[in-house]
């Protein structure tokens, strides 16, 4: 078959060059140049020729390659390009006629040989026993049997890339040409060529690339893939879009249908909506306008026909280019139009979420608006200050929906609806209710880390830029134990930079932030989050439970008690003597222990007067049963081993490398918690400072005072002093020097510890 294919070829090229031949008789001046068959011939290599036998009359070197080597025709095809590219293009002597016309007979040369050679196998296939299904477009199909045969003629190397350099080059010097104003009859000839020359690069590169993709060897079918990808992403798209630069808008159309290449179809039809609608606004003349006019419209069917046969997938190629030439208020003005493309489109991408909450609020849509910005500021968002806009918005949002709801319509649609309705119906409820809550709970998250930030703040502003802020942040907050963790003081400088940066920061990592800081005890500072970090820690835990891995938030819950409790001199505490219950209770409600359970009794809202063990650790479950997921237990033991294991922190920190060091610190940690268990009564002196925050904040209610802390601070975390410090600390307490003593208790701790 590929015999009788290269026949019909030569046949054709052959009537082609008598025509030239014919024309060059009659109009000389036309052909500065000789045609080109003569060169091409001479050009092929002496192997792929019959040599000329002069005794026997055989003269003219043409005539005897198309009677005698019409099998080396494929050899004979690149050398249309090769010879141009060899003596036209790189020569200085040759004149921009010669060359235009070497590229217009090159570009007859390959179009007649391939579109005869594809005709002649689609047309003829049944005569050589093969299905007539197995092709398309004079291509064999995949599967069709490629891995049995060599390579194609008709894609041979040579044949391909001679072909797709020839389309560049042929486009440019038309291009060129015009700008010029010069040999405009035979540049439009090759612009009219173009079309046809596209749609034949196209197809060798098809059949060549799925030839290579069924080889047994792994290197052809490398080849292959790199063919695809590089036709899909680079050629077709290139070679298609550049019709438009010489005038063949329309043919690009065409060729991007048949390809299905609705991103450069996309590009066509919105660059050359623009090129006329310029045109028409800058046109004086009243027929030219009309003209313009009638293009415009048969674009515009064109348009709107594309939604019906292509459907979603020129509506996403078509609507991104809106995006990408920032007209999204011109896209969503045209949407209505296609409404159903238009939402399938701004619903398909997370990154167009804003978008679709502004045509979902323009058409009403209420409670779609809200559930679409809520999931952007969810999924998509890194910037803390953003994201909370986007959940006060989507908050908003729904209470506009909330708004207009009207009782009586909503009652006469619930009398018609169905059971599977009434289903459906109460299960959007119900995803709605819990979309509210969330957000509700992020919007509280988010307060919390604008409150570190305030806490931050003045030391951030003073430094010059981000890494001096930095290392400020970590020398005022980053020492004390942590000098001795350096995973954990990692750890921390992380987290800083988030905050510095107003990243929207992870639940786990705030919660470092908040249980890892370290501070000077002595010096006043006039914040909220100072001395309650450890409540706003399990207040973040508590916010973001549903959002945090099961395994990760269990040792999250004991991680963030050990921090507490060994931030307390438990030692120094259990070694005190001659000690009143009314000065015990006061000192142990200003520890740190103490003061984060009254902030966390406080939280819960809801306070009970019954302070037995039993009871008092199921306070939560009476307030608010939610916050029972982060009250402690009375067996500190059960707190043994969280944050200190792999299936803990494997999801936070993946690798290895990084994940052990914070295991081995938190192990540190832990074995200071254990020894105050084991030699200092700890889980005793826990249940003491809860049931003394309990009786606080009981009293404190009856008493009218407001529920927000008190600027008094709770006494020095790492230290306590004897008895007499004690009664001192008291009393200065209640004569409204607290912070004096504390900086004298500070400075007597320090001395005892280090």
């Amino acid at each position: 078959m590929w015999h009788a294919e290269k026949l019909a070829v030569a046949q054709q090229l052959w009537k082609w060059y008598q025509a030239k031949l014919h024309d060059q008789e009659l109009h000389p001046e036309a052909y500065p140049e000789p045609v080109l068959m003569k060169d091409l011939v001479r050009a092929v290599n002496e192997k792929y020729k019959t040599a000329l036998n002069p005794e026997k009359g055989q003269t003219d070197y043409i005539r005897q390659f198309f009677l005698k080597d019409v099998d080396s025709i494929d050899i004979l095809i690149p050398w249309a390009w090769n010879h141009l590219r060899m003596f036209y293009l790189n020569s200085a002597t040759k004149v921009r006629s010669s060359v235009l016309q070497r590229l217009s007979e090159g570009n007859d040369v390959f179009l007649i040989a391939l579109e005869a050679a594809f005709s002649f196998r689609q047309a003829n296939i049944e005569r050589y026993g093969l299905d007539p299904e197995s092709l398309q477009d004079g291509i064999l199909k995949p599967g069709q049997g490629y891995d049995m045969l060599n390579h194609f003629w008709s894609s041979s190397h040579n044949m391909v890339a001679s072909i797709r350099t020839l389309v560049d080059v042929g486009r440019n010097l038309a291009l060129e040409s015009f700008e010029h104003d010069a040999h405009v009859e035979l540049s439009k000839k090759i612009a009219t060529d173009s079309p046809r020359l596209v749609k034949l690069c196209c197809q060798v590169f098809i059949e060549r690339f799925q030839w290579a993709l069924e080889q047994a060897d792994e290197k052809k079918r490398e080849t292959g893939r790199t063919m695809r990808e590089e036709w899909d992403k680079k050629i077709r798209p290139s070679h298609i879009y550049g019709l438009i630069d010489i005038g063949m808008a329309t043919e690009g159309m065409n060729l991007a249908e048949k390809y299905r290449d609705m991103k450069t179809l996309a590009n066509l039809v919105w660059d050359e909506t623009a090129y006329l609608e310029n045109s028409k606004s800058t046109s004086q003349s009243k027929i030219e306008q009309a003209e313009i006019s009638v293009k415009l419209n048969r674009i515009k069917e064109r348009t709107a026909g594309y939604f019906q046969d292509y459907g979603h997938e020129w509506a996403d190629a078509y609507y991104t280019k809106f995006v990408i030439e920032n007209r999204t208020g011109q896209l969503l003005e045209q949407g209505p139009q296609q409404p159903s493309h238009l939402i399938h489109y701004l619903r398909s991408d997370a990154t167009r979420r804003r978008l679709c909450w502004i045509n979902e609020i323009c058409e009403k849509q209420y409670k779609a608006a809200a559930i679409t910005l809520y999931h952007a500021a969810k999924r998509q968002e890194t910037n803390a200050w953003c994201s909370k806009v986007e959940l006060s918005i989507a908050k908003l949002t729904l209470l506009c929906k909330e708004a207009e709801k009207s009782d009586a319509p909503e009652q006469a649609v619930e009398e018609r609806m169905n059971a599977r309705m009434r289903a459906k119906k109460e299960k959007e409820k119900k995803g709605l209710d819990a979309a509210s809550r969330d957000i509700d709970n992020r919007l509280r998250y988010a307060k919390i880390q604008d409150l570190v930030y305030e806490r931050l703040r003045p030391i951030i502003t003073e430094a010059v830029d981000d890494e001096g802020a930095l290392q400020l942040l970590m020398k005022d907050f980053g020492q004390g134990r942590l000098v001795h963790r350096s995973a954990l003081q990692s750890l921390l400088r992380q987290g800083f930079d988030d905050v510095i940066h107003h990243r929207l920061i992870d639940p786990c990592l705030l919660i470092d932030i908040l249980t890892l800081m370290t501070y000077d005890e002595s010096v006043e500072t006039p914040d909220i989050v100072r001395a309650n970090e450890f409540a706003f820690a399990l207040q973040t835990l508590f916010l973001n439970w549903d959002n945090i891995q099961r395994t990760t938030r269990a040792g999250l819950v004991g991680l963030i008690w050990k921090r507490l409790c060994i931030r307390d001199n438990w030692a120094l505490i259990n070694d005190t003597k001659d000690m009143s219950d009314a000065t015990l209770h006061d000192f142990l409600v200003n520890t740190r222990t103490g003061w984060t359970f009254k902030q966390l009794l406080k939280m819960m809202s809801t306070l009970s007067t019954v302070h037995t063990r039993a009871k008092l650790l199921t306070v939560c479950a009476e307030s608010n049963p939610l916050y029972k997921r982060v009250w402690p237990t009375s067996k500190l033991r059960e707190f043994l081993g969280n944050g200190c294991t792999d299936g803990e922190l494997c999801i936070r920190f993946p690798s290895e490398d990084l994940r052990r060091p914070i295991m081995r610190d938190n192990a540190q940690d832990e074995a200071d918690f254990e020894d105050l268990i084991n030699n200092h009564r700890l889980e005793e002196w826990f249940m003491a400072a809860m049931r003394a925050a309990r009786w606080s904040t009981q009293a404190e209610t009856q008493q009218g005072q407001k529920l927000e802390a008190p600027r008094v601070e709770p006494v020095d975390p790492r230290t306590v002093p004897g008895s007499e410090q004690v009664a001192e600390s008291v009393h200065t307490h209640h004569t409204h020097a607290h912070r004096d003593t504390r900086a004298h208790i500070h400075t007597r701790a320090d001395t005892s510890t280090h």
